[in-house]
């Protein structure tokens, strides 16, 4: 028998321009098992044959940890499109090949990154220091910091440079025994040379040179493009918000503001099984202590626009 399992993940979306409503985002991620446990197709899934309209008929309601419980009402902002169904058939048609839900483990992988406050913070205070120091005139080799004879001006770009394959080895050793005892290089003081280094391996190319007798590169060969199933499809959709706000994927909704003794901090998620239930339930969790919700969702807001919604490597 197919089973669907869909979770539903809450995230805060600021308030409406009165200021006198929350707004929520509701992101869908389905989770499909076919009947024989392997392949099968998206008619398995009657909910999802026309997801639009199966969501319509959602009514959804948020609850505060510790806090009062209210429907919250389907939006449609200005700009962004309505429900539609005739995009997702267009797109998934009942013979939308379904590969059955598994998590893939990628806990052996390395993970690729480089310290972007370390290389911001290096860059800008090189800017600075030219500004000063060669501000009517283009920097020298000596000023920009590659005097064999030692640094004779602000500039440190020479710190970054790889002289030669023996620098480069020495490198690629120390950030090999660091993924290989961590998967990921964690957050460090700044090292100018090894931070620098890591944004050039960051963008080498996947795929190998290989060159023929006379030193030209051969072509690739020819490349056999994956099979993309359902759920591959929906995941690669996380880029394109107005596609997904149409297809049901992400869904708007706002609720009137009540009292909680909280302030709004996290959000939790609520999976639901089986087909779509008129009391689909998302959970919103703050941590509470004494505050007006608006007041706390303003100030979590100001946090957010003030350090940024994502940390930085390093």
């Amino acid at each position: 028998m197919s089973t669907q399992t869909i979770m539903w993940t809450t995230l805060p979306n600021g308030l409406n321009p009165a200021g006198d409503r929350l707004k929520l985002s509701v992101l869908v991620s389905p989770r499909l098992i076919t009947n024989s446990g392997a392949s099968g197709t998206l008619a398995e899934f009657p909910d999802f044959v026309d997801w639009p309209t199966s969501v319509s008929k959602l009514r959804f309601k948020v609850e505060f940890q510790g806090g009062p419980v209210f429907p919250a009402q389907h939006l449609t902002e200005p700009g962004f499109p309505t429900l539609d169904s005739i995009a997702w058939k267009a797109l998934f048609p009942p013979s939308s090949p379904v590969e059955t839900f598994g998590f893939e483990d990628k806990s052996r992988l390395f993970v690729r990154s480089y310290p972007t406050k370390n290389i911001l913070g290096f860059v800008e205070e090189q800017y600075r220091a030219f500004a000063v120091a060669a501000a009517d005139h283009k920097p020298t080799l000596s000023e920009l910091g590659f005097d064999v004879r030692g640094q004779r001006g602000p500039g440190l770009i020479g710190q970054i440079a790889i002289g030669n394959q023996q620098v480069q080895d020495r490198l690629d050793e120390q950030l090999n025994a660091i993924l290989k005892h961590d998967r990921a290089v964690p957050a460090a003081s700044p090292n100018p040379r090894l931070d620098f280094y890591q944004v050039r391996v960051m963008h080498q190319f996947l795929s190998k040179q290989v060159l023929d007798a006379k030193g030209h590169r051969q072509l690739l060969p020819p490349q056999n493009p994956p099979d993309i199933d359902f759920h591959r499809a929906v995941a690669g959709m996380g880029q394109y918000q107005k596609l997904m706000r149409a297809l049901g994927l992400a869904n708007r909704s706002r609720g009137s503001a009540e009292r909680c003794s909280g302030r709004i901090e996290c959000t939790r998620y609520a999976e639901s099984t089986g087909p779509a239930a008129d009391d689909a339930m998302d959970c919103l969790s703050p941590r509470c202590r004494g505050q007006d919700i608006l007041s706390c969702y303003r100030a979590a807001r100001r946090h957010r626009e003030r350090n940024g919604a994502a940390k930085r490597t390093g």
